[in-house]
């Protein structure tokens, strides 16, 4: 990834070069996106306490989450 807009000359890239890797790219994002997903949710339940009601919300909260985020992944690799 170019430091500058236009690749700044002759300046060094940054990253890993994973575009050149899709399925790769697709699998650590899909990782993260889980991880994230997760993190958030446990994070939920904590501050959600013992009450069932919210709970549930926490849950559905978590999945909300989740489901966006596998949703914009492959909207991101549908190209669309």
């Amino acid at each position: 990834m170019p430091i500058l807009p236009g690749g700044g000359g002759s300046l060094s890239h940054l990253g890993f070069g994973l575009w050149r890797y899709p399925t790769e790219a697709a699998l650590l994002e899909l990782a993260l996106v889980v991880t994230g997903a997760y993190l958030y949710w446990r994070a939920a339940r904590r501050v959600a306490g013992t009450d069932p009601n919210t709970t549930r919300r926490a849950n559905l909260c978590g999945l909300s989450v989740l489901g966006a985020g596998v949703v914009t992944l492959a909207i991101n690799l549908l190209g669309a």
